[in-house]
């Protein structure tokens, strides 16, 4: 009985390592330290970055467009904690989708995360991971038209 809990444990753990790993934008991943220029290796330039205090500690704010990412407490690096997405430039869950998903792709491939999915108003689903974040997919005509995801403190 004890080696039947400590495999459960052990695919626990490596289910919980892929699904975190899986929030990612362009390879950014959720929960992870980054410097600015780390971030725009991978996003590119911002046309506005700020230094944003009104969180706990100290933050960083890119600006794309109408696309915003978040990353908190600001030292050498800080941590990718939120993002909005409207534009097809920036690709998410890229590391457990094939190709990931942006905007623009049909709202089914969803699905294929292979998670627990809840309808989240009438235009839009939320995944949680965990119960420290979660990402909501907007869409129209079964298109997706919004990407987000919210860490929660």
């Amino acid at each position: 009985m004890k080696q039947l809990e400590i495999l459960l444990l052990i695919i626990g753990i490596w289910c919980v390592a892929v699904v975190c790993n899986a929030q990612d934008v362009n390879g950014l991943e959720i929960g992870k330290e980054y410097t600015k220029a780390q971030v725009i290796d991978k996003l590119g330039q911002p046309d506005r970055f700020e230094i944003d205090n009104s969180y706990d500690g100290n933050g960083m704010k890119f600006t794309y467009g109408n696309n915003i990412f978040y990353f908190y407490n600001w030292g050498e690096g800080a941590i990718f904690a939120d993002f909005s997405i409207y534009t097809e430039q920036f690709v998410t869950m890229s590391q457990f989708v094939q190709g990931g998903i942006k905007i623009g792709d049909d709202v089914s491939k969803i699905k294929l995360l292979g998670l627990k999915i809840e309808k989240s108003g009438t235009y839009a689903y939320k995944i949680w991971f965990e119960d420290w974040a979660y990402m909501t997919f907007g869409y129209n005509d079964s298109k997706i038209t919004h990407i987000g995801c919210t860490v929660l403190d």
